[in-house]
Order: structure tokens, then C-alpha cells, then sequence
């Protein structure tokens, strides 16, 4: 078999499982379709194989051609997946040290089976990789979809803007101190076993990194369900200032209740029916404003709802209620309140930056039997909300929103449902809570 055509093969054989193992997890948060993601791979392919045969020919270490790959595969991966650039860099450096440590590991194993073959990109090296990445692949492919989801959903983006650089460190160690592939440096013991001792490292970094995570994102749930607490605490507080108030609003009407019977049954005696008009009139505006609607039989509910009305009628934004919840039910007050209170919260600032038309907050909740409790909240909305992956960006921050994760998080706590989509200007929020 001619040195080009070895060369090829190997060139296929060392990126296709690097492909695999790049977009495989990523197949949900793809920018175009798959089969235009498989063309953008094939051309790579291509380009990839070409400039190793160019480097051949020229005289030139093919391997210097690495850069090369290496830079069309991260454009190619930036142009067809869509998650944060850093996280996304990330993923590409991880993979790659993964790949280039099975490679070198391969060919040190070529080196012991066959120990004739003294070119890295021979037809044994070639078959000893392919027997290496396929072992390896069942397991590999488990563990990153398992990880994942976990990193790309996490609303942490500052923290990427650095830590790509650990597995791109780990890419240079590799390069430092086991970069070439040398006859006789391929075959030694030092050169294998500081690959293996790579490759633990690189899942010792990972592990870590989720790990880490895992921390950051309860802390953060936390954070945000000591706000909602902190936030009910206030609006328990303002609720019984305001009563408070009616009762001495109330004690006076009835002291003063006294001198304005006398003055009406005045204008009675005396037949001024204008006068009366106009002092009834006057009177009512000094009552004080009904506020005895009730929006839910749950009190943590109702008091929760009715701060949001009043912002909402501050902000000029019609705010319909249909809540048919009894006073006892089988959701923790602080969960209910964390899902009702971000999603209201939401629905509030939407309307407050739409700039014209129509602006409106809808909110159901019923039991939909004995077991099911069911929540949708609909709002107006000038633009459609942004997704990374699945989950929406925050429009305070310019990261993922922690509110709509704290609110998915309690929905699985409960085996529920949630679902969000936007449609011809409005955005509709629908929860489903198992109580049992």
C-alpha cells in the first residue's frame, strides 16, 4: 500500500472519531440541519486530507498539518453549533486532548504489535486506533451525554471566559512533552504512560469542573429562593401595614360618619338635591380604595399576586386572574411562590419594556383533579425571547436566566411539566405540578 494512500487513511481515521465525539452530545443545539452539519464534515474532511498530502509531497512533516485541522475544526464547530463560544471552545479543547491521547496511545501499541511499522500514519497504526476508539467509544459517548446537558444548561457564563484554558493547557502539556512521534520515542514506556496519565487528568479536570457546577447552580437556586422568601416576607409585611391602615382609615370614617349623616339629612330637610349630589360626590373620593379582591383562597398566593397587580396597574398593564386554588394545597408555599412569583416577575418586565400596543399579564391556576395542579401565565411581549440551548437568556444579564432554571428545577422536584414558547407576540408559560 503506497505511503499517500496510508496517509489518508489515517488522517480519516485520526478526526472522524473526533467528529463522532464533538457533535454527538451536541445534536440538540445544532444551528443548521444535520445533514448540512454532516456536508460541513465531510468538506473538512477533505481539506483535512488534502493538506497532509500537500505537506507530504512538499517534504514536510505531515503532522505539521495538524494545525491546520485544528483550526478548521473549530471554525467548523463554531459556524454549526449553537451554545456559548466559551463553552463551546471548551468542549473542543476536552475533545481534542481526548483524541490526541487515544492517537498516541495507538501508535504506541502499533509500535509493540508491530515492530516493523516505523511510520505513525502506517495501516496497523491505522487499524490499532480504530480497535482503540471503538472499545473506548460506548463508554465515552455515555459519559459526555450524561455531563453534558449539565454544563451547557448552566447559567454561569463569566466562569468559560477562562476555564476553556485548562483542557487547552493539558493539549500543550501533551504537544511539551509527548508531541513527537518519533520511532523510538513512541515505543518507549515514558512516552505511553505519560499519555495515560494525561488522559486521568483530563477526566479528573472534568469531574472537578461538574462538580464545581453542580455547587455553583444550587448555590444559585438558593440565592433565588431566599429572594422569593425574602420578597413574600415583604409583601406579608406591606399587606399588614396596609391593614393596619384601613383600620385606622376605618375608625375614622366612623367618628366622622357622625357629622356627615347630619349634614346630608341637612341637605334632605332643605330639598337641595344638587347640593347633596355634588357633596356625595366629593365624599366618595375621599374613601378609601377598595383593595377587598381576593385572588386566591391561598393566602402566600393571594398576597404574592397582589403586589404583582398593583405593579402592574402602576405600569399600565391589563393584569387578568383565574386563580381556583384552594386555601390548602400539597405544593410547599416557598416552591409555588418561587414558580409564581419569576414567572409573574417575568411577564411584569416583558410588558414594562414593550414599547406600544396592547400590554397584558394573564394567569390561570386550577386543579386540574386531585392530584394535578396546573399554572399558565401568558404576556404580552415585543421580541422573542433568546434561547441558548434550552434554555432562555436572562434580559438583565447577558447569560442564561436563573429564574426560569429555579422554576424548572422545583417543576421536576414535583414530576411535572413545563413548557415555554412564543408566539405572534406573546409568551406563554405553562406549569404542571404533581401533587402526590
Amino acid at each position: 500500500m503506497s505511503i499517500e494512500l496510508q496517509l489518508m487513511i489515517n488522517v480519516i481515521v485520526s478526526t472522524m472519531p473526533y467528529c463522532i465525539l464533538a457533535y454527538c452530545p451536541m445534536l440538540k443545539y445544532l444551528r443548521y440541519k444535520k445533514w448540512l452539519v454532516g456536508i460541513v464534515i465531510i468538506i473538512s474532511e477533505f481539506v483535512f486530507v488534502n493538506s497532509s498530502l500537500i505537506f507530504l509531497k512538499n517534504g514536510i512533516n505531515p503532522r505539521y498539518s495538524d494545525v491546520i485541522t485544528s483550526v478548521i475544526c473549530l471554525i467548523a464547530y463554531a459556524l454549526c453549533v449553537k451554545v456559548d463560544f466559551f463553552k463551546l471552545v471548551f468542549f473542543y479543547f476536552f475533545t481534542a486532548a481526548y483524541t490526541m491521547i487515544i492517537r498516541g496511545s495507538s501508535v504506541f501499541i502499533t509500535g509493540l504489535i508491530f515492530p516493523d511499522s516505523t511510520l505513525y500514519y502506517s495501516i496497523e497504526n491505522s487499524i490499532t486506533q480504530i480497535v482503540f476508539f471503538m472499545l473506548a467509544l460506548p463508554l465515552i459517548l455515555i459519559f459526555y451525554k450524561k455531563t453534558a446537558e449539565r454544563i451547557l444548561d448552566s447559567p454561569e457564563s463569566g466562569i468559560w471566559k477562562t476555564i476553556w484554558l485548562v483542557p487547552a493547557f493539558i493539549i500543550f502539556l501533551i504537544m511539551m512533552f509527548t508531541g513527537s512521534f518519533d520511532n523510538n520515542i513512541t515505543k518507549s514506556w515514558k512516552f505511553f504512560i505519560t499519555r495515560i496519565c494525561l488522559l486521568i487528568c483530563v477526566f479528573i479536570i472534568y469531574y472537578v469542573l461538574l462538580r464545581s457546577f453542580d455547587v455553583l447552580r444550587n448555590s444559585a437556586m438558593l440565592e433565588e429562593r431566599a429572594k422569593q422568601a425574602e420578597a413574600i416576607n415583604d409583601l406579608q409585611k406591606a399587606q399588614y401595614n396596609l391593614i393596619l391602615k384601613r383600620i385606622e382609615e376605618t375608625k375614622m370614617a366612623r367618628h366622622d360618619l357622625h357629622q356627615h349623616l347630619n349634614l346630608i339629612q341637612a341637605y334632605i330637610d332643605s330639598g337641595d338635591q344638587e347640593a347633596l349630589k355634588n357633596y356625595l360626590k366629593m365624599y366618595k373620593k375621599t374613601l378609601p380604595i377598595d383593595t377587598s379582591q381576593i385572588y386566591c383562597k391561598n393566602y402566600a398566593i393571594d398576597v404574592l399576586v397582589r403586589y404583582y397587580a398593583e405593579q402592574a396597574r402602576q405600569s399600565n398593564i391589563e393584569f387578568y386572574t383565574n386563580i381556583e386554588l384552594p386555601q390548602e394545597i400539597a405544593i410547599s408555599e416557598p416552591d409555588i411562590c418561587v414558580i409564581l412569583g419569576n414567572l409573574i416577575e417575568n411577564a411584569l418586565e416583558a410588558c414594562q419594556r414593550k414599547k406600544s400596543g396592547e400590554k397584558f399579564i394573564r394567569i390561570c391556576g386550577k386543579l386540574i383533579n386531585e392530584n394535578s395542579i396546573s399554572i399558565t401565565i401568558d404576556n404580552s411581549c415585543d421580541e422573542k425571547p433568546i434561547k441558548e440551548g434550552k434554555e432562555y437568556r436572562s434580559s438583565k444579564r447577558n447569560e442564561v436566566g436563573i429564574g426560569l432554571i429555579s422554576v424548572k428545577n422545583i417543576v421536576e422536584k414535583y414530576d411535572g411539566i413545563t413548557d415555554f414558547k412564543y408566539e405572534n407576540g406573546v409568551f406563554f408559560a405553562s406549569i404542571l405540578l404533581n401533587t402526590t
